[in-house]
C-alpha cells in the first residue's frame, strides 16, 4: 500500500486546475493568432475581449486559489485512515470533476466569444459559457458542503442565477 500525506492529492488537484486554466489562455489566445494569420492586426474589439476573457481566467482562479483550495487542503489535515480516503474521493473527485469540467466548457464558450467579438454569440456558446460557470461554482460549493457542512452561499446562488438563465436561454 502507497501512503501519501493529507496535502499530496489536493496538491495534485490544484495543478489539474491550473491546467484547465490553461485551456482558457489557450483558447483566448487562439482569437490573436487567427487574427495575425489574416494580417487583420488587433481590433479594438478583440483587445477588449482579449482583456476581459484574461480577467474571466483570473477570476476563476481566484474563485478556487483565494479560499476554498487552501481551506479545502487544510481540512484533509482533520481526516485519517477510511475518513481521509472518503474525503479526498467526495472532495477532489465528484466535486472537483464538475469543477474541472466546468472552467473547461467556459473555455469553449470564451474562444467563440474572443474570435468574433462583434458577432451574437449562438445560443449553443452561451450554454457552454454559462454551464460552465455553473458548474464550477456549484462544484466548489459541493466541496466546501462536504468538507465544512456549511453552505458557500455566493457560490451556491450564483450556481443557481447561472442554472436559471441558462434554461432561459434555452427556451
Amino acid at each position: 500500500m502507497i501512503r501519501t500525506g493529507p496535502g499530496h492529492l489536493p496538491e495534485r488537484h490544484g495543478l489539474i486546475t491550473i491546467i484547465a486554466l490553461g485551456e482558457v489562455i489557450v483558447a483566448i489566445g487562439i482569437s490573436v493568432v487567427a487574427a495575425l494569420e489574416e494580417d487583420a492586426g488587433l481590433t479594438a474589439d478583440t483587445v477588449i475581449a482579449l482583456a476581459a476573457s484574461g480577467v474571466f481566467a483570473c477570476l476563476l482562479w481566484w474563485a478556487y486559489f483565494d479560499r476554498p483550495g487552501p481551506a479545502l487542503e487544510h481540512r484533509a489535515a482533520d481526516f485519517d485512515g477510511r475518513g481521509l480516503s472518503r474525503y479526498v474521493r467526495d472532495v477532489y473527485t465528484w466535486c472537483h470533476a464538475p469543477f474541472v469540467a466546468g472552467i473547461i466548457l467556459a473555455a469553449a464558450g470564451l474562444e467563440a466569444i474572443t474570435l468574433h467579438p462583434r458577432d451574437p454569440l449562438s445560443v449553443n456558446f452561451r450554454a457552454m459559457l454559462i454551464g460552465g460557470l455553473a458548474l464550477t461554482v456549484i462544484g466548489i460549493a459541493a466541496a466546501v458542503w462536504r468538507a465544512f457542512r456549511t453552505i458557500a452561499k455566493e457560490r451556491l446562488v450564483a450556481g443557481v442565477a447561472l442554472v436559471v438563465e441558462h434554461r432561459r436561454i434555452e427556451d
